[in-house]
């Protein structure tokens, strides 16, 4: 069997759209734990572990995300389009909250902090979501007719494929 060679940017596309719905379906079951939790119907042993599989994998789709839309390296949204553009800024994500991904969550290192200081992740998640969304909305607009065909709309990356 072959795999079918694609091209650079279309390879982007698919791991876009698969971050998009990765933020989309995980800050869904993230609500959902916790209203389960303030229901008491998960184990407390379990529950702080599961929180945090959520809260781990909505964060790094968000940091990869915003890599995408605002990163001087790799792939770019700039890359897709025509002509200049720069996205809205965002309110809650910005290059410190990136930075505190990488030092609460993302990595295994002796200077990973834990414990105090934290971020109060659960929080700001839905609000990360909806800014993530309104970007690439600004980002849709802003593409070649020919390239929107290849760019979803928002709304059917909220379903599991």
């Amino acid at each position: 069997m072959t795999s079918k060679i694609r091209s650079p940017r279309e390879i982007t596309r698919i791991n876009i759209k698969y971050e998009l719905r990765m933020i989309n379906v995980g800050t869904d079951v993230k609500s959902e734990h916790l209203k389960e939790k303030k229901k008491k119907k998960i184990s407390e042993k379990r529950d702080d572990f599961i929180g945090s599989i959520y809260t781990d994998s909505i964060l790094l789709h968000v940091r990869n995300l915003y890599y995408f839309f605002y990163s001087k390296k790799g792939a770019k949204a700039k890359d897709f389009l025509l002509h200049k553009w720069m996205p809205t800024k965002f309110n809650k994500i910005d290059n410190k909250l990136i930075d505190d991904i990488s030092i609460y969550r993302s990595h295994i290192s002796k200077s990973r902090k834990m414990g105090d200081g934290k971020p109060k992740w659960e929080r700001i998640i839905e609000k990360m979501r909806d800014e993530i969304s309104k970007v690439y909305e600004e980002f849709r607009e802003q593409l070649s007719h020919k390239e929107l065909e290849n760019w979803p709309e928002w709304e059917t990356l909220t379903k599991i494929l």
